[in-house]
This record gives C-alpha cells, structure tokens and sequence, in this order.
C-alpha cells in the first residue's frame, strides 16, 4: 500500500508538472528594409503562457553593418550599461538578463510582451540577421528552461538614401530660460577624419560660460580664452583624427552653456561659412553638408518640461533611458535637458526614471 501510494503521488506530480510546462518563445521584431543612415528600432519579444523567471539572453549582430544606439527596456527590466552597448558594437553580441528576487517572475501571455526595445543604426550597405539566442527560466526553484522557439530578424540596407555629405544642426530648446545649453550635432554615412566648425552668436544677448567637448578628440576653447569668445561673438571646434568616426542618424560633437544678457528676446547662433568637414582617406575630400544654424526664445517665465531628459520637448521612454544612464555614470549631468527631477524629492534617480515611464504608459497623467 505504501508502495502504490508513493506512485500515485508521483503520478500526480508529473500531471501538474505536464499541465504547467509551457514553452516561451523569444522573437526579434523589426523593419525588413532600412537605407543606410536610418536608425530603426529592434523588439526583443517573448511569447507564452508560463511565468518566467530568470533568462539570459543575447542578441547578435554583424557590427560592420549595423551599431547599437540605445536600449529602452520594459517595466521591470534594466536596461545594459553604456559599457557594454559600447563592447557590443565592437564584438557584434549584447547579453540580456532578468533576476527576479522574489521568484514570483512574469507572464508574456499569448499576445507576447516587448522586454527590450533595442535602436540600431544602419552603418553600411548589405543584408544582416539579427539573431536571438540564451536561454529562458520558469518562475520559482529550481528554475526549469522554458525556452521555445527563438526567431531572428533579418534586415537589408540600400544606399537609397545615403547622404552626400555630414549634416551640421545646431540644437536647443525653442524656449529657454537664462542659462541654457546649445549642442552641436552631426548626422551622415562618411567617416569624418577632420572638421573645424566656426559658431556664431549674438554677444549682446548671450554669453559663453562654458564649452564642452562631447567626442573624443575634439578641442574646443579653454576656459582661459571663454572671455575672447564673449569678446568676439565667435569660436571654433576642431578636431583631426586619422581613425575618425561616422556620425550616422546623429552625433553630439559640442555642448555649449549659455546665459541670457537680456531678460526677455530672440538669440540666434549660426554656423559660419568657413566650417568644414573632411573624410579620414588621404588625400581628403571637403564632405560638409548642410549647416543649419539655432534660434532660441529666451523667456524667464519659461518651465522646461519635466521629465525631457534628451530635450526635444517631447516625454517618451527614450527620456527614461537618458536617466538611467545618467544614474549608472555613462553621461553627465551636461548632457541632461529639461527638469528631471520629476518626482520632486531632490535627487535625480531611478525612481525618476520609472514615473517617466508610467507617464508614457498613461498610468499617471502628471508629475509630482
């Protein structure tokens, strides 16, 4: 009888245990056909019914055809260090991992649920397979592999829309307040290997407090020579590096603070016609392409929009990732636009990071 009782509690065990084994499987989601210079988005989807766990996931690419640019994760998850985006770019893999310390996990449903959303840059003409692999964990312990089917994306760039040249934008918000920063941006498919970029701006609106560099090997003014470029309206960016770098969909190169002389009134910034841009070969071609110069408002009532880390006026998920990265050291506090202290306790953190994202996810409707 002890016997007997001892099987038909095992075969219990292994009906509940078949009853629950519910494979998850793992999908890349993205656009077919980019051109090269397009920047596009990668989702990292899982599909199933059972609760998952801890996984380890990477996903692999050809980095000579395709660069990582930013990784916005879900809810819950978090998102790779800027380290590591960096190493991936160069080895052509980027892990993905999920702990949950309350082994109570989560369930992707059937519908399937995005835990990575990952942009990428289009470097170069050719054809890639973004490919998935690792493994996925059922909830509780010990963790069971769940793992389905993984799906890779595949993705062909043309050259229809190659620029001809690098773009220069000067960038800031429409509205400023008295002290503000303006970066320089460079967007193109040509590796840069020299430039000098000649900005202008009104000395009797605006003075120059600091200029930072936001690419390595780029020089731009002391702090010794900031009163000779109040004095002259004008100053110049250099930078020569025979190794040089692709701007792609788009590059900070400079960032430069500002503060109002005026209380209320438009300040233009201008990039001068004696700006260049060359290639890295030998001998160098002139490859500048359009310069596209600032207008900003400048307003002592203006309140820069909380939660716009990136400052382009609009709050997204992307704002998030801007914090996050702020928070784990891989930017500067220069780098971060708008109010983003956006639940108002004094400190900028990951719980600022996280009512972004419930902002975006309609879940609260505004901020502290």
């Amino acid at each position: 009888m002890r016997k007997a009782g001892f099987f038909l509690f095992l075969t219990i065990v292994l009906a509940l245990t078949s009853a629950n084994a519910f494979a998850v499987d793992v999908e890349l989601l993205s656009p077919s056909d980019v051109s090269i210079g397009d920047s596009f988005d990668v989702e990292v989807r899982l599909t199933g019914s059972d609760s998952v766990g801890p996984f380890d996931l990477a996903v692999n690419f050809n980095p000579a055809l395709l660069q990582m640019s930013d990784i916005t994760p879900s809810v819950g998850f978090s998102a790779p260090a800027q380290t590591m985006i960096d190493e991936a770019n160069t080895s052509g893999s980027l892990a993905l991992s999920y702990l949950d310390v309350t082994m109570r996990g989560f369930t992707p449903t059937d519908d399937g649920m995005n835990v990575f959303v990952i942009t990428f840059n289009a470097t170069a003409t050719g054809s890639d397979t973004i490919t998935p692999s690792g493994t996925v964990t059922a909830a509780g312990f010990p963790p069971a592999d769940i793992t389905g089917t993984l799906t890779p994306a595949t993705v062909s760039i043309s050259n229809s829309s190659a620029s001809e040249g690098v773009d220069i934008t000067l960038q800031a918000n429409d509205n400023v307040q008295t002290t503000f920063d303006v970066k320089a941006h460079m967007s193109g498919t040509e590796r840069v290997g020299a430039f000098d970029l000649h900005i202008s701006f009104d000395k009797d609106k605006v003075r120059i407090t600091d200029i930072l560099p936001l690419v390595a090997g780029v020089v731009v003014p002391g702090n010794a020579s900031i009163s000779n470029v109040n004095s002259d309206g004008a100053f110049t960016v250099g930078y020569a590096n025979t190794s040089g770098f692709v701007p792609g969909a788009d590059t900070k190169v400079v960032s430069i603070s500002c503060e109002a002389l005026v209380e209320e009134g438009y300040a233009t910034f201008e990039i001068d016609n004696d700006t260049y841009v060359q290639n890295n070969i030998i001998p160098t071609d002139d490859i500048t392409g359009t310069m596209t110069g600032k207008t900003v408002y400048i307003n002592p009532y203006f309140v820069p929009l909380k939660g716009d880390a990136d400052g382009n006026e609009i709050v997204n998920s992307i704002d998030a990732l801007y914090i996050l990265h702020f928070i784990a050291g891989n930017i500067s506090s220069d780098m971060l636009e708008g109010n983003c202290d956006v639940n108002s306790d004094g400190v900028i953190d990951a719980a600022d990071a996280l009512y972004v994202l419930h902002y975006v996810a309609g879940n609260i409707i505004d901020f502290p």
